[in-house]
């Protein structure tokens, strides 16, 4: 399933509930609760997060970038991210 797929089927509430479990793992230290891009990792991060609740930002993401967002940008990829800014 691709993101705008998700989106058509959002008030499925067991895919909210997944959704929103996989966010809280996955994405709220570097983008923060509210997907702004102010969570506890955002600082030592550069480029910063992106805002996730940037609409115009968000239509340009293609299923292609969902993917690499799928591969890259879990838990403990962040993880091993955050410990070689810190291995200095």
């Amino acid at each position: 399933m691709n993101r705008k797929q998700f989106l058509l089927i959002a008030d499925d509430y067991e895919a909210v509930e997944a959704g929103q479990a996989l966010f809280q793992t996955n994405c709220v230290a570097c983008h923060g609760e509210t997907g702004m891009g102010g969570g506890p990792a955002a600082e030592t991060l550069e480029p910063k997060p992106a805002s996730l609740a940037d609409g115009e930002m968000m239509s340009t993401v293609s299923d292609a970038d969902d993917k690499h967002i799928e591969d890259e940008h879990t838990d403990e990829h962040a993880e091993e991210e955050h410990e070689d800014d810190h291995s200095d």
